[in-house]
Protein backbone atom coordinates (compact mmCIF):
# COMPACT_ATOMS: atom_id res chain seq x y z
CA UNK A 1 0.00 0.00 0.00
CA UNK A 2 2.69 2.74 0.67
CA UNK A 3 4.48 1.74 -2.53
CA UNK A 4 1.15 2.50 -4.43
CA UNK A 5 0.89 5.65 -2.16
CA UNK A 6 4.45 6.56 -3.63
CA UNK A 7 4.00 6.00 -7.00
CA UNK A 8 0.53 8.20 -7.10
CA UNK A 9 2.32 11.12 -5.61
CA UNK A 10 5.17 10.86 -7.98
CA UNK A 11 3.00 10.84 -10.69
CA UNK A 12 1.01 14.11 -9.51
CA UNK A 13 4.55 16.19 -9.08
CA UNK A 14 5.43 14.85 -12.61
CA UNK A 15 2.18 16.04 -14.02
CA UNK A 16 1.97 19.22 -12.02
CA UNK A 17 5.78 19.85 -13.17
CA UNK A 18 4.61 19.32 -16.72
CA UNK A 19 1.41 22.00 -16.61
CA UNK A 20 4.41 24.38 -14.93
CA UNK A 21 6.76 23.68 -17.90
CA UNK A 22 3.82 24.35 -20.27
CA UNK A 23 2.29 27.40 -19.10
CA UNK A 24 5.81 28.75 -18.71
CA UNK A 25 5.82 28.40 -22.81
CA UNK A 26 2.72 30.16 -22.94
CA UNK A 27 4.21 32.82 -21.14
CA UNK A 28 7.18 33.36 -23.18
CA UNK A 29 5.77 33.60 -26.53
CA UNK A 30 2.73 36.39 -25.41
CA UNK A 31 4.01 39.67 -25.93
CA UNK A 32 3.62 42.11 -23.24
CA UNK A 33 1.01 44.37 -24.38
CA UNK A 34 3.12 47.45 -23.18
CA UNK A 35 6.27 46.34 -24.40
CA UNK A 36 8.50 48.67 -26.58
CA UNK A 37 8.19 48.05 -29.93
CA UNK A 38 11.16 49.82 -31.12
CA UNK A 39 14.54 51.59 -29.03
CA UNK A 40 12.42 54.97 -27.88
CA UNK A 41 13.34 58.01 -29.02
CA UNK A 42 15.00 60.81 -26.17
CA UNK A 43 12.91 63.61 -25.50
CA UNK A 44 16.10 65.79 -25.56
CA UNK A 45 17.12 64.67 -29.45
CA UNK A 46 19.09 67.04 -31.05
CA UNK A 47 17.40 68.55 -34.68
CA UNK A 48 18.66 67.86 -37.87
CA UNK A 49 21.91 69.72 -38.88
CA UNK A 50 21.71 73.30 -40.00
CA UNK A 51 22.93 73.96 -43.50
CA UNK A 52 26.37 74.71 -43.87
CA UNK A 53 26.15 77.03 -46.68
CA UNK A 54 24.17 78.73 -48.43
CA UNK A 55 23.32 79.85 -51.96
CA UNK A 56 21.94 82.83 -53.75
CA UNK A 57 20.26 82.35 -56.58
CA UNK A 58 18.79 85.22 -58.97
CA UNK A 59 15.55 84.08 -60.35
CA UNK A 60 14.70 86.74 -63.37
CA UNK A 61 14.86 86.44 -66.97
CA UNK A 62 16.13 89.81 -68.30
CA UNK A 63 16.00 91.63 -64.85
CA UNK A 64 17.40 94.51 -66.39
CA UNK A 65 14.98 94.62 -69.14
CA UNK A 66 18.11 94.84 -71.74
CA UNK A 67 18.28 91.17 -73.48
CA UNK A 68 18.09 90.62 -76.74
CA UNK A 69 15.23 90.60 -78.74
CA UNK A 70 13.32 93.29 -76.56
CA UNK A 71 11.33 92.06 -73.95
CA UNK A 72 12.89 88.42 -73.74
CA UNK A 73 11.67 86.19 -70.84
CA UNK A 74 8.67 88.61 -70.25
CA UNK A 75 4.98 88.89 -70.85
CA UNK A 76 3.66 92.17 -72.07
CA UNK A 77 0.20 93.34 -72.01
CA UNK A 78 0.62 97.41 -72.92
CA UNK A 79 -2.62 99.50 -73.14
CA UNK A 80 -1.37 99.99 -76.76
CA UNK A 81 0.61 96.89 -78.51
CA UNK A 82 1.82 99.16 -80.32
CA UNK A 83 4.08 100.61 -77.62
CA UNK A 84 5.70 97.85 -76.11
CA UNK A 85 6.47 98.35 -72.06
CA UNK A 86 9.75 96.84 -72.44
CA UNK A 87 11.64 100.12 -74.34
CA UNK A 88 14.31 102.61 -75.30
CA UNK A 89 11.93 105.40 -76.27
CA UNK A 90 12.68 108.80 -74.83
CA UNK A 91 11.18 109.62 -71.22
CA UNK A 92 13.38 108.70 -68.48
CA UNK A 93 17.01 107.75 -69.10
CA UNK A 94 17.33 104.05 -68.37
CA UNK A 95 18.90 103.17 -64.81
CA UNK A 96 21.48 100.02 -67.04
CA UNK A 97 20.99 101.21 -70.67
CA UNK A 98 19.80 100.29 -73.13
CA UNK A 99 16.12 99.65 -72.59
CA UNK A 100 13.40 100.08 -69.39
CA UNK A 101 10.54 98.81 -68.66
CA UNK A 102 7.95 102.63 -68.98
CA UNK A 103 4.22 102.16 -68.11
CA UNK A 104 1.13 104.17 -67.86
CA UNK A 105 1.55 107.56 -69.65
CA UNK A 106 -1.99 106.81 -70.71
CA UNK A 107 -5.05 109.82 -69.93
CA UNK A 108 -7.45 107.41 -70.55
CA UNK A 109 -10.24 105.31 -68.14
CA UNK A 110 -8.80 101.46 -67.38
CA UNK A 111 -5.50 102.34 -68.78
CA UNK A 112 -3.89 99.27 -67.34
CA UNK A 113 -0.35 98.06 -68.41
CA UNK A 114 0.84 94.99 -67.04
CA UNK A 115 4.50 92.61 -67.33
CA UNK A 116 4.56 89.64 -65.67
CA UNK A 117 7.04 86.55 -65.94
CA UNK A 118 6.62 83.04 -63.90
CA UNK A 119 9.71 82.19 -61.60
CA UNK A 120 10.54 78.91 -59.98
CA UNK A 121 11.81 79.22 -56.05
CA UNK A 122 14.14 76.76 -55.10
CA UNK A 123 14.07 73.91 -52.64
CA UNK A 124 14.50 75.21 -49.55
CA UNK A 125 14.59 78.41 -50.17
CA UNK A 126 14.74 80.63 -46.49
CA UNK A 127 15.04 83.90 -48.25
CA UNK A 128 13.35 85.90 -50.93
CA UNK A 129 14.70 89.45 -51.71
CA UNK A 130 14.02 92.13 -54.35
CA UNK A 131 15.96 94.71 -55.35
CA UNK A 132 15.77 97.59 -58.20
CA UNK A 133 15.32 100.97 -59.04
CA UNK A 134 11.52 102.98 -60.26
CA UNK A 135 10.96 106.55 -60.92
CA UNK A 136 7.29 108.27 -60.77
CA UNK A 137 6.68 111.26 -63.15
CA UNK A 138 2.96 112.78 -63.21
CA UNK A 139 0.94 115.31 -64.78
CA UNK A 140 -2.05 115.21 -62.37
CA UNK A 141 -1.97 118.07 -60.15
CA UNK A 142 0.08 119.00 -57.32
CA UNK A 143 -1.94 118.48 -53.92
CA UNK A 144 -4.37 115.60 -56.85
CA UNK A 145 -5.80 112.41 -54.77
CA UNK A 146 -4.65 109.16 -55.52
CA UNK A 147 -5.67 108.50 -58.99
CA UNK A 148 -2.78 106.56 -60.96
CA UNK A 149 -1.11 103.37 -59.04
CA UNK A 150 1.45 100.86 -59.75
CA UNK A 151 2.72 97.88 -57.75
CA UNK A 152 4.89 94.99 -57.60
CA UNK A 153 3.64 92.00 -56.72
CA UNK A 154 4.63 87.68 -55.85
CA UNK A 155 1.15 85.75 -57.07
CA UNK A 156 0.39 82.13 -57.90
CA UNK A 157 -0.08 81.74 -60.94
CA UNK A 158 -3.73 81.61 -60.89
CA UNK A 159 -3.72 85.40 -59.51
CA UNK A 160 -3.94 84.68 -55.61
CA UNK A 161 -1.97 87.60 -53.87
CA UNK A 162 1.29 86.29 -52.03
CA UNK A 163 2.51 89.91 -50.96
CA UNK A 164 2.89 93.14 -52.13
CA UNK A 165 6.96 94.43 -52.92
CA UNK A 166 6.31 97.51 -53.94
CA UNK A 167 3.17 99.84 -54.02
CA UNK A 168 3.61 103.38 -55.36
CA UNK A 169 0.56 105.96 -57.09
CA UNK A 170 0.95 109.95 -58.49
CA UNK A 171 1.22 111.26 -55.27
CA UNK A 172 4.40 109.89 -54.86
CA UNK A 173 6.44 111.44 -57.41
CA UNK A 174 10.22 110.90 -57.82
CA UNK A 175 12.98 112.76 -59.28
CA UNK A 176 15.01 110.26 -59.84
CA UNK A 177 15.68 106.69 -60.02
CA UNK A 178 14.86 105.74 -56.45
CA UNK A 179 15.62 102.30 -54.67
CA UNK A 180 13.56 99.06 -54.52
CA UNK A 181 14.80 97.32 -51.45
CA UNK A 182 12.12 94.92 -50.43
CA UNK A 183 12.76 91.10 -48.49
CA UNK A 184 9.34 88.82 -48.53
CA UNK A 185 7.89 88.17 -45.27
CA UNK A 186 6.90 85.09 -45.27
CA UNK A 187 8.28 82.19 -47.51
CA UNK A 188 7.42 79.19 -45.78
CA UNK A 189 5.15 76.91 -48.69
CA UNK A 190 6.81 78.75 -51.41
CA UNK A 191 9.69 76.87 -51.77
CA UNK A 192 9.89 74.39 -54.82
CA UNK A 193 6.92 76.42 -56.40
CA UNK A 194 6.42 78.04 -59.32
CA UNK A 195 4.79 81.95 -58.83
CA UNK A 196 3.73 84.64 -60.45
CA UNK A 197 6.30 87.70 -60.56
CA UNK A 198 4.19 90.57 -61.93
CA UNK A 199 4.58 94.63 -62.61
CA UNK A 200 1.10 95.95 -63.05
CA UNK A 201 0.03 99.82 -63.34
CA UNK A 202 -3.46 102.07 -63.69
CA UNK A 203 -3.93 105.09 -64.76
CA UNK A 204 -7.47 107.06 -65.18
CA UNK A 205 -8.57 109.46 -67.59
CA UNK A 206 -8.13 112.62 -65.55
CA UNK A 207 -4.10 113.41 -66.23
CA UNK A 208 -1.17 110.58 -66.86
CA UNK A 209 1.29 109.65 -64.72
CA UNK A 210 4.65 107.69 -65.98
CA UNK A 211 6.11 104.53 -63.93
CA UNK A 212 9.30 103.78 -64.60
CA UNK A 213 11.69 100.36 -64.02
CA UNK A 214 15.23 99.06 -64.14
CA UNK A 215 17.43 96.80 -63.24
CA UNK A 216 15.15 94.04 -61.18
CA UNK A 217 16.74 91.56 -59.24
CA UNK A 218 14.60 88.79 -57.61
CA UNK A 219 16.96 86.49 -55.30
CA UNK A 220 16.67 83.46 -53.51
CA UNK A 221 18.92 82.28 -50.86
CA UNK A 222 18.37 78.41 -49.99
CA UNK A 223 20.26 75.27 -48.65
CA UNK A 224 21.47 73.85 -51.71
Amino acid sequence: MQYRWLLVVLAGCATAGSEANEQAAVDAAVTRVDAPMSPPIPVDAPPPPPCMATAMKQLLVNPAFDATPAGTGWTQTPVDPAFPIITSDDGLAEKSPAMKAWMGGYAQANANDQLFQDVTIPANTAKLRLTGFYSVVTTEAAGAAVKDTASIELTQVGGTSIDKLLAVNNTMTTATWTAIDYTVANVTGLSGTTVRFSLQTSNDASAHTNFYFDSLVLTATHCP
